[in-house]
């Protein structure tokens, strides 16, 4: 008996041992599982990553074109305003220099409006005294006569002394 128990004894140690090992094989299995069921998670993950980074590439160079137009349209609104700038510094210059005219042929039209009034007071009196009208004012008819001249005071500025 003893020899039967050693051998059962034996045996259930072998048992016991091998009982651990076979527990622990089907818990590396889960675990191994697990594992790789993380690693093809995280490898679905890293396609879709890559795969986004792809699509903005290919976006990027899209926009970095766009940019490089935008750019060009902007360059050239510059140098249609700096054009246009320069048309309106020389539409001012001209209004400036046209107004300056314009003072000018005023005091011109003010100082020829005075000698005109008085060369008409002067004619008014020369009429009014009798005289004949100094000026001669000839129409092209077949009458060799001139015609008289007649100065009647019709502008309010203009009045007889």
């Amino acid at each position: 008996m003893t020899r039967t128990l050693r051998v059962a004894l034996g045996s259930l140690l072998v048992l016991a041992a091998t009982l651990p090992a076979v527990g622990q094989q089907k818990k590396d299995s889960a675990d191994l599982g697990d594992k790789e069921h993380a690693l093809q998670q995280t490898q679905k993950r890293l396609k879709e990553e890559r795969a986004k980074a792809a699509d903005a590439r290919k976006r990027e160079a899209g926009l970095l074109s766009e940019l490089e137009a935008i750019d060009r349209r902007l360059s050239e609104k510059r140098k249609q305003v700096a054009i246009l700038d320069g048309r309106i510094q020389r539409s001012q210059a001209e209004m400036s220099e046209l107004q300056r005219d314009i003072v000018r042929l005023e005091g011109q039209r003010s100082g020829q409006e005075d000698a005109l009034a008085q060369r008409l007071r002067t004619m008014y009196r020369l009429q009014v005294q009798g005289a004949p009208c100094p000026c001669s004012c000839r129409v092209t008819t077949p009458s060799p006569r001139p015609f008289d001249c007649a100065i009647w005071p019709r502008s309010p500025r203009w009045t007889p002394e």
